[in-house]
């Protein structure tokens, strides 16, 4: 379930690597991940919530500052 309230202003991403991915909305000020792959080992690792160095996290800030990046960066665009 998702924490944060979807709003107009809300973005959502999909964040992929090789062999992983993370969908992850984001509302100008904040970040919340929605669904992610690596969620099962981060648990197992003692890691509750995605930390804000985690390598979807940091590649969607510097996709969203730059313009580009390493990991392959989608926007989900649904219509309300």
């Amino acid at each position: 379930m998702i924490d944060m309230m979807i709003t107009t202003t809300m973005r959502i991403f999909r964040v992929s690597s090789r062999n992983s991915f993370a969908i992850i909305a984001y509302n100008g000020s904040s970040y919340k991940v929605i669904e992610c792959t690596n969620m099962e080992k981060c648990r197992m690792a003692g890691i509750v919530n995605c930390p804000p160095f985690c390598e979807k996290i940091s590649e969607l800030k510097k996709f969203l500052r730059f313009g580009k990046c390493r990991l392959k960066v989608e926007e989900i665009t649904q219509d309300f």
